[in-house]
């Protein structure tokens, strides 16, 4: 991108484990390995590193919802007027974010000078509030918009990566959203347990009460669409440029790699073929940039090997993603989605 990024504002988030050690940049390792082979000869498995960094995440924001839960309780008009406005304050920067390179930079800096403010201010459960509002918030947009509005993902997704840039602590609030409201980033895939009723089992997958008088769920249609909102908007985060003066993207495509390795080791489900399709028709030209031969390999893998598993009520989704990789296959590239170039 063309704007520049005048970041000065760090924080030190009180974490609630020792961080995972991440894998080099671009690497395939034994802890992330090729996805193709990975699916292969590990059927079924989730590797280590990524059980053990989403059980961080996931302590990490029970740990934030413990802090924060004597603020929400207060019920005091001070503290309701207060909790108010600071949604009033990071909401409305992040509702009105638009396809337009300046603009990504202005609501960008609105979030980073606020948090940098709440954070003067010297009340630390305030500043986790509004860090926990923020990331939130963010993650949200792809199921309230990007689901409807795919090519909204990049300017969002702009605006995250500028600043999880400048914070590792709103990078794992970030993460950690995103694993809370979309298990298959993860990617965890929770079993029904014994004496569990359906209805939770679907809580647990995910799945959002629409109707809370009837305590109604969303139908299935409706859950797939949502979490290809959500799968959109990370796979447009991972990537997504870094900005500028910034070495390393702080979230780059090497997740996308994970992600696709410990999906491939998994029996697919309904909801698959579409995530596979947001990942590859997102991140897919990043990833055949970064890993050449492999990616090819990986795609061709999916067509021959992996389609063959997946649910007969799906075949619909899976032709979607058949036509996209045949297609990409036969011109010898993945191109890049249309919306990923940000105008000035």
């Amino acid at each position: 991108m063309g704007c520049r990024w005048p970041w000065t504002w760090t924080c030190s988030w009180p974490t609630t484990a020792a961080a995972t050690p991440r894998a080099a940049p671009g690497a395939a390792s034994a802890t992330t390995p090729a996805p193709a082979a990975a699916a292969a000869t590990a059927a079924g498995r989730v590797s280590e590193v990524v059980r053990a960094e989403a059980t961080r995440l996931r302590a990490l924001l029970a740990d934030v919802d413990r802090r924060l839960a004597p603020l929400l309780a207060d019920k005091s008009r001070e503290r309701q007027r207060q909790k108010l406005d600071m949604k009033k304050r990071i909401n409305l920067p992040i509702n009105t974010i638009s396809a337009s390179r300046s603009q990504v930079a202005a609501k960008a800096r609105a979030l980073q000078e606020y948090l940098g403010a709440v954070r003067q201010a010297g009340d630390p459960v305030t500043f986790d509030f509004a860090m926990y509002l923020t990331a939130q918030k963010l993650v949200q947009q792809g199921e309230s918009q990007v689901h409807v509005h795919p090519d909204s993902a990049y300017p969002i997704a702009a605006v995250m990566v500028a600043l999880i840039a400048q914070s590792t602590d709103l990078r794992d609030l970030v993460l950690a959203h995103f694993h809370r409201i979309c298990p298959y980033i993860v990617p965890r895939y929770p079993v029904k347990r014994e004496g569990q009723s359906m209805h939770q089992h679907k809580l647990d997958l995910g799945y959002v009460v629409v109707d809370e008088d009837a305590n109604a769920l969303e139908t299935e249609e409706q859950y797939v669409e949502r979490m290809q909102g959500i799968m959109t908007l990370y796979a447009a985060l991972i990537q997504s440029d870094a900005p500028p003066g910034v070495p390393h993207h702080p979230f780059g495509v090497e997740h996308a790699w994970r992600w696709l390795a410990n999906t491939l080791n998994n029996k697919p489900r309904r909801v698959t073929p579409t995530l596979l399709l947001a990942m590859l028709e997102h991140a897919g030209h990043a990833l055949l940039a970064r890993y050449g031969v492999q990616f090819r390999k990986l795609m061709q893998f999916i067509i021959e090997d992996y389609f063959a598993r997946m649910p007969e009520e799906c075949r619909g989704a899976v032709a979607r993603l058949e036509l996209f990789l045949k297609n990409c296959l036969a011109a010898g590239q993945v191109p890049p989605f249309p919306a990923r170039d940000i105008p000035p």
